[in-house]
């Protein structure tokens, strides 16, 4: 099971079942992540697997068939990197702390949660509420979004529960 890969990291691609692509960070963007995070932390690296799940090499795979089994999965993840959208809820629901993306469409003072770490889009334009079709400045957010950018939010994520972890023993 899941507890054989001691802590872990868990990542989660929006995936190609996302009905709205602007929610989507880059699937590009992921392994170089991955790359990145292995430099700056031990930790096992895991992301949701479903059937419309963009795989990332390099990740370990964890199965599940309902929203209910994966926020079980998310409940016992050290840190989870997620997409705005129903994970970063559960993550909220289970306590587990998380580095949200956030692109250009949605608001994070609207949809976020104060304990997570939201990276946010800086653009006065954002949020532009493109939910319909493809959106430029979507598209633009997510390109100033970059996985050095990402990877430093883990990071600083990372120390402080290390230091939240030392005060509590």
């Amino acid at each position: 099971g899941i507890a054989a890969h001691g802590p872990f990291l868990l990542i989660e691609p929006a995936g190609r079942d996302r009905k709205n692509v602007n929610r989507n960070w880059p699937s590009e963007n992921w392994p170089e992540l991955i790359s990145r995070l292995g430099q700056i932390t031990p930790l096992t690296i895991a992301q949701l697997d479903r059937p419309m799940a963009d795989r990332i090499p390099g990740v370990v795979p964890l199965p599940h068939t309902s929203f209910r089994q994966a926020c079980a999965i998310v409940a016992q993840a050290t840190l989870a990197i997620l997409p705005s959208g129903g994970l970063q809820i559960g993550a909220a629901a289970v306590h587990t702390p998380a580095v949200v993306l956030w692109g250009g469409c949605d608001a994070a003072t609207n949809f976020g949660f104060p304990e997570h770490v939201a990276l946010v889009d800086p653009d006065p334009a954002t949020p532009c509420g493109g939910f319909v079709k493809p959106c430029p400045h979507c598209a633009a957010a997510w390109a100033r979004l970059t996985p050095q950018i990402v990877a430093t939010a883990v990071q600083s994520e990372l120390s402080r529960l290390a230091a939240a972890m030392l005060v509590h023993s």
